[in-house]
């Protein structure tokens, strides 16, 4: 996300994803959420989960954003086709400078390692 998309509004991906019954669930309760970006929300989120007393574990469960976990779904890790590992460490750079200092969050470097066939 961090690489890919921070640019991308969160009401616009939800409309891309067609997802618009979340769009309009969103506006009642986040009404300033849904002209974020997408890092902006993350943000949001992230701080009130923070005053909530919630933690938060932020970890690349998959590169491609789509379901997962097939054994050629491309996002086991290195070599794989949606895995670039300089994109990766650029990634968790940006958010790790992100959230340092957010006692609330916790960093994973990628989880579901799986046996690649």
């Amino acid at each position: 996300m961090f690489k890919r998309y921070s640019s991308h509004k969160v009401g616009e991906t939800l409309d891309s994803l067609k997802l618009h019954g979340i769009r309009l669930g969103l506006r009642p309760y986040n009404p300033s959420l849904e002209n974020a970006t997408l890092v902006e929300a993350f943000d949001a989120v992230i701080d009130e989960f923070g005053r909530q007393g919630l933690m938060v574990l932020a970890d690349n469960h998959v590169s491609d954003p789509k379901w997962c976990c097939g054994h050629n779904d491309g996002n086991g890790f290195f070599g794989d086709e949606h895995f670039n590992p300089e994109e990766w460490l650029q990634g968790l750079s940006m958010v790790a400078n992100r959230v340092k200092g957010k006692s609330q969050v916790q960093m994973s470097f990628c989880q579901s390692k799986k046996q690649l066939f």
